[in-house]
């Protein structure tokens, strides 16, 4: 066996192993992002409050970009609330059968504004598989790169060795041997 083989042979053995080393990788590394994001949207959505508005106008319909999934019609209207004391106004998503004075739900950050409704827990359980899995891929691609790298490598040195000999072999072109 030629030595190249075995350089070959050892590549393609340490790439393997990264392949198998991989999968524990990526479930820490999905775990801790998963933890990470949980952690980042429980203090998000501490800081978020339900507040009941009025409708203070007729609903308008929203103009949607062409293209978007979701083709329903949407609709927005001003409303009107009342929090702690303090009077708050914006205009917000509503359903299209709201009528002035009917009541929505409307999401408040801890400084009166309107924000988005809370995120669920399961968006940090896709944020780890998501991690977990660009990890995994991440590293089974480098693994082939470098295999699949080392093997082109050592071919063409193969390659070179047997031009090499073989025209060691047969003499210089254009000559006749005797």
């Amino acid at each position: 066996m030629r030595a190249s083989d075995r350089w070959e042979a050892l590549v393609r053995l340490f790439a393997a192993m990264a392949v198998l080393i991989a999968v524990p990788l990526a479930v820490v590394a999905g775990t801790a992002g998963s933890t990470k994001a949980a952690q980042r949207i429980r203090v998000e959505n501490s800081a978020k409050v339900a507040v009941t508005a009025t409708v203070a106008g007729a609903p308008e319909p929203v103009l949607t970009v062409a293209g978007q999934d979701d083709a329903r019609a949407r609709f927005q209207a001003p409303v009107r609330w009342s929090r702690d004391g303090r009077e708050g106004s914006a205009t917000v998503p509503v359903p299209g059968a709201a009528e002035p004075g009917s009541h929505v739900t409307v999401w408040c950050d801890s400084a009166g504004k309107t924000t988005t409704p809370p995120r669920p827990y399961s968006d940090a359980l896709w944020a780890g598989v998501a991690l977990g899995s660009v990890t995994f891929v991440g590293m089974c691609f480098g693994a082939m790169v470098s295999a699949s790298s080392t093997a082109r490598l050592l071919d063409r040195m193969r390659g070179a060795r047997l031009a090499a000999e073989w025209r060691r072999l047969s003499g210089p072109i254009g000559t006749d041997m005797e």
